[in-house]
């Protein structure tokens, strides 16, 4: 019997035993997100439009000393992100995340100025999924944010070694959760 053929009898007697050598997954990506450039909005993002609210508190879903908790006529947003430095803590104009993208955002002018904050614990506000889906970080359990995803929700933050990380996905009209795969947050 030939080498060659020793390998194909053995390989196939792993998959017929199933023993598979599969790919690992891929690693778990951190991106920060920084919409604002020395300037104005960076370059890396679209800005779809503009509205008009106040911005009366931290974020609530992200210890970032640049995200808050704005209220325009559309609704509430958070996190927006106010530019890297204020010349005037009292001024300002913030971009919020718009239509569940990490690349397009709403400029909006608060009235009332930004007050600012000291950072908290940095947190995923954003995770997005091994099948495509972007969830957002709610503020609905108190010190846990949970995630709304396009076709679910996350019960709790990511979990796992900081370049495999999972997350407990319960799918919409079901009621047991399963492990899955987040390939990126987002802070």
């Amino acid at each position: 019997m030939t080498w060659s053929a020793v390998v194909v009898t053995v390989a196939a007697a792993w998959t017929a035993a199933g023993i598979v050598n599969r790919p690992s997954p891929p690693d778990t990506r951190l991106y920060g997100v920084a919409p604002w450039a020395a300037r104005g909005p960076a370059d890396s993002i679209d800005v779809v439009g503009t509205a008009r609210g106040s911005c009366p508190m931290p974020s609530r879903v992200t210890g970032r000393p640049d995200a808050y908790l704005c209220i325009t006529a559309e609704g509430t947003a958070d996190p927006c992100f106010a530019p890297p430095v204020h010349s005037e803590p009292t001024s300002g104009r913030v971009l919020c995340p718009a239509g569940g993208s990490v690349t397009r955002y709403r400029a909006v002018a608060v009235d009332g100025g930004l007050v600012t904050h000291p950072a908290g614990p940095r947190r995923e506000f954003a995770v997005r999924l091994a099948d495509g889906q972007t969830c957002w970080a709610t503020a609905a359990l108190p010190g846990t944010p949970r995630y709304r995803c396009p076709k679910g929700t996350l019960q709790g933050p990511p979990h796992g070694p900081r370049t495999h990380r999972t997350a407990a996905y319960l799918p919409a009209a079901r009621s047991t959760a399963q492990n899955v795969r987040v390939t990126i947050t987002y802070r």
